[in-house]
């Protein structure tokens, strides 16, 4: 999410960030090509940096700050795939009303793991638990718009005046299996990951949506005013 809302806001600014108040309709859908062409290489960045698939065979360490903590933690056949699909639904800037509209999609973001265990002591209690399975994160969207003005007596300074953002989330399907201090854990986190959530989300929808709309902006204006 926090990649998505940063991404986001950087298009934003760079929606916004016309030399001139007036721009003609081809410079603005010139612009919207070049931003889906930037779009296209942070896409190949991901999967260039291997960030896609990203693949653990296995990983063994030990983490000790003695006296407290002495934990040794393995994982093996972790996989996460699906971040480099960014789906573009709609991006497109109006100079008639100086708007930029946008509407972003993961459609499914997968992780699978096959065996991660932690075991060791944490704060002068034995720690010992596993966790094994699959989560899918579906139809992870952003969409909305931003209205901009050119403030010619500052100097052309771009002021955001307004930006709504939509959150939607279309599923999550865990299927995990946790234990922890030999107590098997993995109907409650099931439930909690698969319905509480959603459920978390739908239920504070405005609020979510209200609280992007705030982070998107404030980053959005910081980097035009750099």
């Amino acid at each position: 999410m926090k990649f998505l809302v940063f991404g986001l806001a950087l298009l934003v600014a760079g929606a916004s960030a016309f030399p001139e108040a007036q721009v003609s309709e081809l410079q603005g859908r010139d612009f919207v090509d070049n931003i889906k062409r930037i779009i296209d290489l942070f896409r190949q960045l991901i999967i260039d940096n291997n960030y896609d698939p990203f693949i653990v065979a296995r990983s063994n360490r030990e983490v000790v700050y003695l006296p407290h903590v002495n934990l040794q933690y393995l994982v093996e056949e972790l996989e996460i795939t699906g971040a480099s699909n960014i789906v573009i639904h709609q991006l497109d800037y109006s100079n008639i009303f100086n708007r930029f509209r946008y509407d972003l999609e993961l459609p499914e973001l997968a992780f699978s793991l096959g065996n991660a265990k932690i075991n060791g002591l944490l704060l002068s209690r034995n720690l010992n638990s596993e966790l094994a399975g699959s989560l899918k994160i579906s139809g992870v969207r952003l969409s909305g718009e931003a209205y901009v003005t050119i403030d010619i007596l500052a100097g052309g300074a771009i002021n955001i005046d307004s930006l709504e953002a939509r959150f939607d989330l279309a599923g999550l399907e865990a299927e995990i299996e946790v234990i922890v201090q030999e107590n098997d854990q993995s109907e409650r986190v099931n439930v909690f990951i698969n319905e509480r959530i959603p459920a978390w989300i739908k239920d504070n929808e405005s609020d979510i949506n209200r609280v992007l709309g705030t982070v998107i902006r404030t980053i959005a204006q910081y980097l035009l005013n750099r």
